[in-house]
């Protein structure tokens, strides 16, 4: 029996050997996120999502407020949820308006994503062990392997080189997946008020996993009322009170501003900025590209106001609201009217 167990402990080497790979996948994220800057020099406000950030953090350090625009009128906008912006705002407040500097410092954002990769891997390893009875330790080399695919994984560079929230969001959505998988090993109050006050963080810097959110949440939520019974709600209310004071500000504001509970209007630009944009052109059989003056053209049809005049800065933004929910409300009916051109051209 003691020599049985004691071959579960890993040796010092092969705990020293696991470490330094970890370790080295870190480095190695970093090193091929730099090379990746160094060799195609990409301008962090080429995208126009990316030039949004940067304006959201421009005007909120120049008391303009919470607005997207170069020029008056500077319009309160719920497109973009807040917490990149105040970040790259606080960047520029340290280090000067340069979005160089911040491409340069979400390459530690990365750095962390695969730290948070390596802990994600070993407790996810560790919960499948439980599921399915395998007895001992989780094997070492489940969490720096996981880093080092992550490292070598091409498909966040663009991140690390624009201005996107995803340099934000994919660390803290690494540490919302881990907390949560954490909580349902130790069903304590303060895990629970930390869950939700990650998973509140992820949808105040992109409300897309809104819907993830919400069934990793519920799933969450099962699977502790399961195990637990009616000990569950400590953890379950703690994990919902830190989840709504996270998201009350915000959506407060909003009700406040927009006269609407709601977190983001990304969803309903998207809609009419977009997906109707795209369906017109697929049933026209017009080729545009976004954001060319074809492209304009159509959402000048969208939204009924020509483009000339939406950009004219005597207009007010109480207009410009109104201008959206019928842009929004055209945009429904073109798609229904549509649904087909709809489906292929997504």
């Amino acid at each position: 029996m003691g020599s049985g167990s004691s071959r579960n402990i890993p040796s010092l080497t092969d705990r020293s050997l696991a470490h330094g790979v970890a370790v080295f996948s870190l480095a190695l994220t970093a090193w091929v996120r730099a090379a990746w800057l160094v060799h195609f020099h990409p301008y962090p406000l080429d995208l126009v999502d990316a030039e949004g950030y940067h304006l959201l953090a421009v005007n909120l350090l120049a008391g303009r407020g919470f607005a997207i625009g170069w020029g008056f009128p500077f319009c309160p906008t719920a497109v973009r949820t807040p917490l990149y912006p105040l970040l790259l705002a606080g960047i520029y407040a340290a280090l000067g308006e340069a979005p160089r500097y911040v491409a340069l410092l979400q390459i530690l954002s990365e750095v962390l994503t695969a730290a948070l990769t390596v802990a994600l891997a070993r407790e996810v390893a560790s919960h499948a062990r439980a599921k399915v009875g395998i007895p001992g330790r989780v094997p070492l080399w489940v969490g720096p392997l996981a880093g080092l695919i992550y490292a070598l994984n091409g498909t966040t560079q663009r991140f690390t080189g624009y201005l996107l929230a995803e340099a934000l969001l994919l660390p803290l959505l690494t540490l919302a997946l881990w907390t949560t998988l954490r909580l349902l090993r130790n069903p304590d109050p303060w895990q629970g008020w930390g869950v939700g006050v990650v998973w509140g963080l992820v949808l105040l810097t992109k409300p897309n996993p809104f819907y993830l959110a919400v069934g990793i949440l519920l799933v969450a939520g099962g699977n502790l009322v399961h195990r637990c019974g009616g000990a569950a709600w400590r953890p379950l209310g703690a994990m919902f009170a830190g989840l709504t004071l996270c998201l009350a500000p915000w959506v407060m504001r909003n009700r406040l501003v927009f006269g609407r509970w709601l977190l983001s209007t990304a969803f309903e630009e998207n809609l009419a900025r977009v997906s109707a944009v795209a369906v017109l052109a697929r049933v026209r059989g017009v080729e545009a590209e976004p954001w060319t003056d074809t492209w304009e053209y159509l959402y000048d049809q969208v939204v009924g106001v020509s483009r000339h005049v939406r950009e004219r800065a005597d207009v007010d933004c109480r207009t410009r609201l109104l201008w959206a929910a019928r842009a929004t409300s055209t945009a429904r009916r073109i798609l229904r009217r549509h649904g087909w051109a709809f489906v292929t051209t997504h």
